[in-house]
């Protein structure tokens, strides 16, 4: 399943872009399940910027940059 985002709206883009999410959850003799997200941007090249890779750690303020979130729910409850 395909979702359409948008972003948050204290943090407007500075141009249009597309922001999607696919979604494929499947569940195996009623037991197992798995999600699979993968989250997808739609713009022009020179709006990314990649930076060199580093070691790992904790961040704050995460959502001030590029940040992708995703929230689950147990439907029984």
């Amino acid at each position: 399943m395909q979702l359409n985002l948008a972003h948050h709206p204290a943090t407007p883009p500075t141009e249009p872009f597309k922001l999607w999410v696919n979604v494929e959850h499947s569940a195996a003799f009623g037991v197992t399940a798995t999600t699979n997200i993968w989250f997808g941007i739609g713009a022009p090249a020179s709006r990314f910027v990649i930076p060199e890779p580093v070691e790992p750690k904790r961040a704050d303020d995460l959502w001030r940059t590029t940040c992708f979130e995703a929230s689950f729910s147990d439907p029984r409850r």
